[in-house]
């Protein structure tokens, strides 16, 4: 399946005056491959990502709300919590604060990237809910992490990949089976609802990606 945008995709007009005119696109295509023009801030923006600069916080599970249902006669052994280092960029929503909080020092820069990239496909955005970096890396056994859904409300999914590893495939779920999508460095890909990531397959190596979830 094709997943490129199409011009006809860039020209959809508005659903409504809240939700931006991509959303309606994302539930078409389970993932979408957008264009990344590699300006000089996105080279920058990687090059911090991925220099030895970067302030990393490690995290014993891949999410804390995974979800609880497995299809397409799956079993849980399919699956793996698994552990990943982060920085988060802007910090998600709770019940006891219900907005969204700038959190490092670099939000600016990443978020003038994502904004970047999004312009270039003609995407218009309201509201970025969340921001995080995620290093994911080779654990034994090494399988999907846990089904999941970032926010309980209407959202997009966009990932920026950094760097080319032996696995790292994201699944998404949709019309009754998975889709999967094997990134590139420098894929930039959207989607939305439920999906799990693949951690890299060899020993050292690592899959870095931005995160960023939005409406």
């Amino acid at each position: 399946m094709d997943n490129k945008i199409e011009e006809n995709d860039l020209k959809t007009p508005y659903t409504d005056g809240v939700l931006s005119r991509y959303t309606e696109i994302v539930y078409k295509k389970p993932i979408i491959v957008l264009k990344n023009p590699k300006t000089e801030l996105y080279k920058k923006t990687k090059e911090l990502i991925t220099g030895q600069g970067m302030l990393w916080y490690h995290c014993p599970q891949a999410t804390s709300n995974p979800h609880d249902k497995i299809y397409e006669s799956e079993t849980q052994e399919q699956y793996s919590n698994t552990p990943f280092f982060s920085h988060c960029v802007i910090e998600r929503a709770t019940g006891k604060f219900p907005c969204s909080k700038i959190a490092s020092y670099y939000s600016e820069q990443m978020v003038d990237c994502v904004l970047e990239i999004l312009d270039h496909n003609q995407i218009n955005i309201n509201n970025i809910f969340r921001m995080n970096v995620n290093m994911t890396y080779y654990v034994e056994n090494p399988l999907y992490t846990m089904p999941h859904i970032d926010h309980d409300y209407p959202h997009n999914n966009m990932l920026i990949y950094f760097n080319d590893v032996s696995g790292g495939e994201v699944k998404v779920y949709k019309d009754n089976k998975w889709h999967i999508h094997k990134p590139n460095e420098d894929d930039v890909i959207l989607f939305s609802g439920l999906h799990c990531h693949r951690t890299p397959q060899k020993p050292n190596q690592f899959r870095t990606a931005l995160v960023t979830t939005f409406i």
